[in-house]
């Protein structure tokens, strides 16, 4: 066992947090560092007061604080944070189970997008079990609602990150600003999700303003790209584009890449509703090959539908193609991806017996991945689709299944609620 399993292990038994773990002999931060093996010279006295605390003689704490393997692997586990292929990354969980904050964390975190969010719910509940600090203790909460976000449960999502704000003092807030922002932003994630509108608006407009304060751009483009959306959803697309290039004003070494990529994706969809097709395409193109460059499957599936919008392809043609996508969505896990791509295909089908094939498809993919708020809309749609063609029992039981949802999460069937659905979630 080494040196930082070790010291979690003698915290998780003696039920102590790393500050009453350390005592008077160090500062947390120290313990924390020893932990994490990035410190390895220690005074004498920390020496001493960790062999007691160990129960270590001097030899095995040497041996534990310099072992060279437990270095390599964090070196490996460095580079393994930067990477974006959940292949590693599972690989990685199950290679290095001794490391928990926040490296476990932070690999969870970047499986989310993955689609992996059962596997992310699993690594979320051994952490729990571990004695934590109260920032460590509002990421895991952040973490869980996106990861809810992810499974489009937003109600879920956002009892989880109103649950992380309630542990924010004003000292963490302070000391933690980027974690205050990450929540807040979140917090309107869901609650755009769920049509809880009031003071929207003012809302977005305080956290831009806190951005800008704490001069964190990764932070603003977030919500300049979200503040756009509003505007897009209220048709005033030329406020909604401004905002956008706003977002890429801020210059591509501030703007984090997926908000890059997102952003030039929310640049096409504009001009695709303002008629500027060249331009919508344009920036698909662009919003593609950057989502390509950091390995954002779902990101390049969701430029992929846009671009199918825009062929000029025969009917049979991209039926097919979306086909495709679709069944590449549900290889993803991506709930709302693959419900959008089976909207767009819909229409373009003439054979009702292969259209019955696909709903039922999508209901028995939505459903095992119980994405709550995907299958509110899904429902409504099957429940119109039945509607027109005579089947009243089936489409009665189905509008009451969406009407249970919509009600619980008090979101009903907008103008645009399956643009909300497609482009919100792989943002955060």
């Amino acid at each position: 066992m080494d040196i930082g399993a070790l010291i979690r292990s003698k915290r998780l038994e003696l039920g102590l947090t790393l500050e009453e773990l350390a005592g008077e002999q160090m500062t947390p931060a120290t313990l924390s560092n020893i932990e994490r093996g990035k410190t390895v010279r220690i005074k004498p006295e920390t020496k001493h007061y960790l062999m007691l605390r160990l129960g270590l003689s001097e030899d095995e704490l040497d041996e534990k604080m310099y072992n060279v393997t437990y270095h390599e692997q964090r070196i490996q586990l460095y580079l393994l944070r930067k990477t974006s292929d959940p292949t590693q990354l599972l690989e990685a969980f199950e290679r290095y189970t001794e490391f928990q904050f926040p490296t476990r964390l932070t690999l969870a975190q970047k499986l989310i997008p993955a689609g992996h969010t059962d596997k992310v719910d699993e690594i979320l509940q051994s952490l729990r079990k571990l004695p934590v600090k109260d920032i460590e203790q509002i990421r895991l909460k952040t973490t869980e609602g996106k990861n809810r976000l992810s499974q489009s449960k937003p109600a879920a999502a956002l009892t989880a990150f109103n649950e992380a704000d309630a542990l924010m003092t004003t000292d963490l807030i302070e000391a933690y600003t980027e974690d205050h922002l990450r929540i807040k932003y979140n917090q309107l994630l869901a609650e755009k999700k769920l049509k809880v509108l009031d003071n929207y608006l003012t809302k977005l407009d305080y956290l831009i303003e806190l951005a800008e304060k704490a001069e964190s751009s990764k932070f603003l483009s977030k919500l300049l790209v979200l503040k756009s959306r509003f505007f897009t959803d209220s048709k005033d697309y030329e406020k909604a584009v401004e905002l956008l290039y706003r977002c890429l004003d801020l210059g591509s070494y501030r703007v984090p890449p997926h908000t890059s990529a997102t952003c030039w994706l929310n640049l096409g969809f504009n001009f695709l509703l303002m008629e500027r097709l060249d331009l919508a395409r344009q920036c698909y193109e662009t919003s593609k090959s950057l989502f390509e460059n950091i390995g954002s499957k779902i990101g390049v599936l969701r430029t992929k539908m846009n671009l199918m919008k825009l062929s000029e392809a025969s009917n049979e043609q991209k039926v097919e193609a979306y086909e495709a996508l679709m069944y590449e969505a549900m290889t993803y896990r991506a709930a709302q991806e693959a419900h959008t791509t089976f909207r767009f295909m819909q229409p373009l089908l003439s054979d009702v017996a292969l259209c019955y094939k696909y709903y039922e498809e999508v209901c028995k993919f939505l459903e095992d991945m119980q994405a709550e708020h995907t299958l509110g809309s899904f429902y409504f749609d099957y429940a119109t689709f039945l509607e027109k063609h005579g089947q009243m029992t089936d489409a009665l039981y189905y509008f009451k299944a969406s009407m249970r949802i919509f009600e619980h999460s008090r979101h009903f069937k907008g103008d645009n609620y399956i643009y909300d659905d497609y482009t919100e979630n792989q943002e955060n």
